[in-house]
């Protein structure tokens, strides 16, 4: 079951950051945009403080009379770093799968973006940082109040079997079977044990 995220619309959960950030994690998931020619859109973020969004990025329009083409993007952010990478094939009303793998080292910290399993950038940050995210995840948009380059940044499409693996332990296992061992998924507001807790703000509300 996926959710469908319009203007207003967020899944907050109850997952903070400190059960997984601080080591080497996976975030996964499943998305599909409904609008890949628009602005941002993050359909994970943080709700607390600091800096997540991993997303869509603002449609690229070429430079006028450039021979370069107009393209979608991805949008990622963590801390004071953030960076839009070019996804020449994402269209409306289609799946695709996102996953940022992160991997600690001594001075910074790794992120590496793929996108259909297809590498499609990196990102490194150093750990005296400002503005590391804290709280809990949050799906499409930021904490309330915050922006992505100065806009109220919502996503607008479909998302679905967001996953969250560490390397050490994230979870105990449940009754539902969703939980289990060093991985969290999250299927729906209404199936998934980690938001059965969390306010579920319908699009549109």
């Amino acid at each position: 079951m996926a959710v469908a995220f319009s203007w207003t619309g967020y899944v907050d959960t109850d997952l903070a950051f400190s059960e997984f950030f601080n080591g080497d994690h996976t975030i996964t998931l499943r998305y599909m945009p409904q609008y890949p020619k628009g602005y941002e859109g993050p359909c994970v973020a943080e709700n607390g403080t600091g800096t997540f969004a991993l997303g869509q990025g603002t449609y690229s329009l070429a430079p006028e009379k450039s021979s370069l083409p107009s393209l979608p993007q991805m949008y990622f952010a963590v801390a004071d770093h953030s960076t839009a990478i070019k996804a020449a094939n994402l269209e409306p009303n289609r799946w695709y799968h996102l996953t940022v793998v992160s991997k600690d080292d001594v001075d910074a910290r790794y992120f590496n973006l793929y996108l259909n399993a297809k590498w499609m950038g990196l990102v490194a940050v150093k750990h005296g940082a400002p503005g590391w995210p804290s709280g809990t995840l949050r799906f499409g948009k930021r904490t309330t109040g915050q922006t992505i380059n100065q806009r109220n940044a919502q996503f607008y499409g479909l998302l679905a079997d967001v996953a969250v693996t560490a390397e050490r332990p994230v979870g105990t296992a449940s009754s539902s079977g969703i939980i289990s061992g060093t991985e969290r998924w999250f299927r729906s507001p209404t199936h998934s044990s980690r938001l059965r807790r969390s306010r579920w703000r319908p699009s549109g509300s």
